[in-house]
C-alpha cells in the first residue's frame, strides 16, 4: 500500500491537519505511545498541539513519549540536546506524567546498553502506535542516515557532513558539532502501527522524491517506509514540488 500523501498550501495548515490526525488517535486510544521527532518541521505542530491542550481539545495525560534520538555527549540541559527541545517546546507547556517520558541518553556510560535497554522499553510499551517523522535533505529518518540497514535497530551512529552542517553550522561551528548520535532504527519505525511524516520547504523535495518515487534503498533511508502499511505523508507545496504526482487537498472528513 502506497504512503498517502497530502499537499498543503503551508506549514500552518499542515500543523493543524497533523493534530487532528494526532486527536483522531487519542480518541480510539487514551494511552497512545507517541514517537516523537525534533527540529524545526515540528516545531509549529507543537505548538498547534499544546493550543490544542490548552483548549481541552486533546487528553496526553495518560500517553507514553518515546523521542527518536539524541546527540552523544550533550547533557539534557544543553539547548543543543533534543531532550532539551521536547522539554521546551512540548513537555513544560504540556503536562505528561514524567514517569511515561523516555529519552534515549547520549551520556549514558554504556552506549550499547543504553540502546539495548531503549528497545526493551519501546517493547514492553507494546511497541509505537504513532510515529510521527520529519525527514533529512539527505533522506534520512531519526538519525537514520543514507546506508542504514532496514532492518537496523536503535545503535550509534555518526553522523553525516550535511546533517552537522544543516543542525549546527549557523550555531556551532562544524568543529564543535557533534559526530555522533544514538537513533532509533529503521526496522523499529518501520513496526510502528501508524506513521506521519512530514517535510517542508524546497531544501526537502529531492529527498521527498526518492522517499516515493525511488525503489526503497538504503541510499535514500525513508524510502523504507514504502514498505509500511500506514503512512501519511503531510507536504507543503515547496516539498511536493518535484513529484510527479501531486495530491492537492485536505480531506478533513476522512481522518480514519
Amino acid at each position: 500500500m502506497k504512503p498517502k500523501v497530502i499537499i498543503f498550501e503551508d506549514a500552518q495548515e499542515i500543523s493543524k491537519y497533523a493534530v487532528e490526525l494526532i486527536k483522531n488517535e487519542l480518541d480510539k486510544k487514551s494511552n497512545l505511545v507517541l514517537g516523537l521527532p525534533t527540529g524545526k518541521t515540528v516545531i509549529p505542530i507543537y505548538s498547534e498541539l499544546v493550543k490544542a491542550h490548552e483548549e481541552k481539545m486533546v487528553n496526553l495525560s495518560k500517553t507514553k513519549v518515546f523521542d527518536l534520538d539524541e546527540y552523544i555527549g550533550l547533557k539534557p540541559e544543553q539547548k543543543e540536546s533534543f531532550e532539551y527541545f521536547l522539554n521546551k517546546n512540548l513537555f513544560t507547556r504540556i503536562k505528561i506524567p514524567e514517569k511515561n517520558l523516555n529519552f534515549i541518553k547520549g551520556t549514558a556510560i554504556n552506549l550499547t546498553k543504553e540502546c539495548e535497554e531503549y528497545e526493551q522499553k519501546i517493547k514492553k510499551a507494546g511497541g509505537i502506535d504513532l510515529m510521527i517523522l520529519g525527514i533529512g535533505a539527505n533522506g534520512h529518518i531519526a538519525f537514520n542516515e543514507p546506508g542504514s540497514p532496514f532492518d537496523s535497530r536503535t545503535r550509534e551512529i555518526i553522523l553525516t557532513y550535511s546533517t552537522k552542517a544543516a543542525n549546527f553550522g549557523k550555531i556551532y561551528s562544524l568543529i564543535k558539532a557533534p559526530k555522533r548520535a544514538l537513533t532509533i532504527g529503521i526496522a523499529t519505525i518501520i513496526e510502528s502501527k501508524k506513521i506521519i511524516l512530514i517535510a517542508t520547504g524546497k531544501r526537502k523535495a529531492k529527498a521527498v522524491k526518492e522517499t516515493l518515487e525511488s525503489p526503497p534503498n538504503t541510499k535514500c533511508p525513508a524510502s523504507a517506509l514504502q514498505n509500511h502499511s500506514d503512512v501519511t505523508i503531510l507536504l507543503d507545496k515547496a516539498a511536493a514540488n518535484l513529484l510527479k504526482e501531486k495530491k492537492d487537498g485536505i480531506p478533513k472528513q476522512n481522518l480514519n
